[in-house]
């Protein structure tokens, strides 16, 4: 029995012939034409993180969709306010809920304004209150294999940061996001075991890039063009989120320190190398915990771990917040009587 033709050939098919504009009727004929009366061709709407107007059918015992346009179907992608975001250096944080982050913007724009006004760290204090991180640690990072190694140097760096000591916590905190995203890698491929550049935690994040693309559509074939980068950022949150930390991840926390464009308010190798003392502000912090949370959830969508991404409350994340709790009281206690 001759193979098919590719659905992708179909897709253009239809589309050089006019079938996406005459209507489903002309697109329905040409699918049956390829793939029998009996394929089942009819109008259908994809969903995936939003709404992708098509056809499925099927080809040789598996479902198939081809959209009637080439076009992604948002344009501006799932986080409009990502560069703004972006020039106070904060990645889009996962699992925030859409109050917090419309208070993060609101205070960039009101700080843009006033700069003596509302804070950017004061926002993010407010969402990432001490009883909030303990919950993080318990319920997520310590459900996650990546983290494990890690855990003790975490606690320790969130109780520096309670205390005032923030440019231990800061630096601190540096080294455990690099070994953690080490960790996800080596789980990815072994050859990442044990790698320490630039360029070689960029291809940990192309490789994650690559396995969301490739898992995303579950269930159904698509063209080609339909996992490309390029379409997905439109519409994809999972993966402009990645997106989003390369990013920041390439030209700003790991670029070289000549290389850095603006200010630089957190950079890994001006830290750790001591060309810049002064990266010890409340937002580095917060910065490199929410890297914290982009890193459970990512291992969480590649399967890594069965921890729930809604963060949930626990007997053991309830002990640890409310020590967390009372460390932040005795850190602004000891701040009052003994300041820096």
């Amino acid at each position: 029995m001759p193979m098919q033709k590719s659905i992708e050939a179909v897709f253009y098919q239809c589309e050089h012939t006019g079938a996406f504009l005459k209507g489903p009727a002309a697109v329905v004929n040409i699918l049956k034409s390829h793939y029998g009366e009996s394929c089942g061709a009819a109008p259908y709407t994809l969903s995936h993180f939003s709404s992708i107007l098509g056809y499925r059918f099927i080809r040789e015992g598996v479902t198939c969709f081809i959209p009637q346009s080439k076009t992604p179907p948002s344009s501006d992608g799932p986080f409009p306010f990502a560069p703004l975001l972006a020039s106070k250096d904060l990645i889009v944080p996962p699992l925030l809920m859409p109050r917090h982050m419309m208070l993060i913007c609101d205070a960039i724009r009101a700080n843009e304004r006033n700069p003596g006004g509302l804070t950017v760290d004061f926002c993010l204090a407010v969402i990432y209150t001490p009883s909030n991180m303990g919950r993080y640690f318990e319920s997520l990072f310590s459900e996650i294999d990546s983290f494990r190694p890690y855990m003790q140097h975490i606690d320790e760096c969130i109780r520096a940061y309670l205390f005032g000591y923030v440019s231990v916590a800061v630096s601190g905190l540096i080294l455990a996001s690099e070994g953690i995203l080490r960790e996800i890698g080596a789980k990815i491929d072994s050859r990442f075991e044990g790698i320490t550049s630039k360029d070689q935690f960029i291809n940990v994040l192309t490789k994650i890039e690559d396995i969301l693309m490739a898992k995303a559509y579950p269930g159904v074939e698509v063209p080609g063009f339909m996992r490309l980068k390029e379409y997905m950022l439109g519409f994809d949150e999972q993966l402009c989120l990645v997106d989003n930390f390369r990013e920041y991840f390439t030209t700003r926390l790991y670029e070289k320190t000549s290389e850095v464009e603006g200010a630089i308010d957190m950079n890994r190798h001006s830290v750790l190398h001591g060309l810049s003392m002064d990266f010890n502000k409340p937002i580095n912090f917060y910065r490199l915990f929410i890297m914290l949370v982009f890193l459970a959830f990512v291992s969480v969508l590649l399967g890594h771990s069965r921890a729930s991404s809604f963060v949930p409350d626990t007997e053991r994340s309830k002990l640890k917040s409310d020590c967390y709790d009372k460390l932040a009281a005795l850190g602004a206690s000891m701040k009052v009587r003994f300041p820096i």
